[in-house]
């Protein structure tokens, strides 16, 4: 019995253990789609929810077939959150006509449709488990079971908003830069479609006169055309958003009508044939530390007009430049007569976290020049007698 034990031991050692490679980390949407559909701070989390599929791969179903992580990457370290699978389908969006639909035998095939069932994600972030002061990238990582393909891609987020939570003396920031995203057509037979759907059930745009017999002077995308004014978004079936952009005819290729950005007809992009340029969706992680106020003793001169605010600054680390908050707490200069004073100052960030600081000022005495008078200059001294009266009340003033 001992000796089956060690056998049997030693086979499971030696059995040859099936090991997923490293993600390929790419930004072509040819190769790995996606969608995040909502991403909202809830409670101590930041929760997404989306859509994926590796393009042209295999036949995805749910668990059995894929799986979903997020990634979380700053200064060379990964952070690594699972995500559960969601009802998603996106066969029928991904359907093209005449082709027919992929066995699960079928592998790396381009010449039918793959089934993209339950192909949703969802996830959670624990904010507090995040270092603070660092700025997070995120990527998106699947990881097919049947093919072993594991692709990794930057995350864009198609709302124009920012989205912001304090907790404790701590500062989350995602930026979704929307309106400075662009993107590139990637997809050359994708036909231009005046509504947001899908191009056998909506209008399409013709323009000029025929390329061809075939396809007379239907639009179709300039393929690898860049569009970078958006004018907005909908979203089809709740699942793809369409981008709303205007175009201008490119000509004649592949004899097809070709257009691409301009000032003409509206039409509406689907996201499953473009790459997302621009800056993807970034963390930031900010702690709350006190506004510093920058000040120094200082000397001024006898009689001179002393104003504390000209001699301080402050800055925030959130906020930036905030000396237009500075206030003067206390002040007992006095430039009539020489000798050391203070100034205190206060500033208050929006978060409502104070800073105070007090200086030294000194009152400088201005050198006194005495004038010597002789019988020879006496005439031209050009003195003057005071009464006593108005000396005393011009130095009380």
């Amino acid at each position: 019995m001992k000796k089956l034990l060690i056998l049997f031991i030693f086979i499971c050692v030696l059995r040859p253990q099936t090991i997923q490679a490293a993600p390929i980390t790419t930004n072509d949407r040819s190769q790995f789609t996606y969608e995040l559909l909502n991403l909202v701070f809830y409670q101590n989390e930041i929760r997404l929810q989306g859509w994926a599929f590796i393009t042209q791969n295999q036949n995805l179903y749910g668990d059995s077939t894929h799986s979903f992580r997020i990634e979380l990457i700053s200064n060379g370290k990964t952070h690594s959150y699972p995500a559960e699978t969601l009802d998603r389908k996106l066969t029928d969006i991904m359907t093209y006509d005449g082709y027919p639909t992929c066995k699960d035998s079928d592998t790396k095939r381009n010449n039918c449709n793959y089934k993209y069932e339950n192909v949703g994600f969802k996830a959670a972030i624990k904010m507090l488990d995040l270092p603070v002061d660092q700025s997070y990238a995120f990527y998106l990582v699947m990881e097919t079971k049947q093919t072993k393909a594991s692709y990794r891609s930057p995350l864009h987020f198609a709302h124009p908003r920012v989205i912001t939570q304090d907790i404790r003396d701590v500062t989350y920031s995602i930026d979704v830069p929307f309106i400075q995203m662009s993107f590139d057509v990637f997809y050359h037979t994708l036909r231009a479609t005046t509504t947001p759907s899908i191009s056998t059930e909506t209008n399409h745009l013709r323009m000029g006169t025929s390329c061809s017999s075939g396809y007379g002077n239907l639009a179709f995308y300039k393929q690898g055309s860049h569009f970078k004014t958006i004018k907005g978004s909908t979203y089809y079936q709740g699942l793809v958003p369409y981008y709303e952009v205007q175009v201008q005819d490119a000509g004649c290729a592949d004899s097809r009508r070709r257009v691409s950005e301009g000032k003409g007809p509206t039409v509406h992009i689907p996201s499953t044939y473009i790459n997302y340029t621009g800056k993807p969706l970034t963390l930031d992680i900010v702690k709350h530390t006190a506004p510093v106020i920058s000040a120094n003793d200082h000397i001024i001169e006898q009689y001179s007009e002393y104003k504390p605010l000209d001699y301080a600054s402050a800055l925030d680390k959130v906020e930036g430049d905030i000396t237009n908050k500075l206030k003067i707490t206390k002040t007992t200069v006095n430039t009539r007569y020489p000798g050391m004073y203070e100034s205190c100052y206060e500033v208050t960030n929006k978060r409502g976290t104070k800073a105070t600081k007090c200086v030294r000022v000194e009152v400088e005495k201005i050198p006194v020049r005495t004038r010597y008078i002789n019988k020879g200059s006496i005439d031209y001294a050009n003195l003057s007698i005071w009464k006593l009266f108005d000396l005393r009340r011009l130095l009380r003033k």
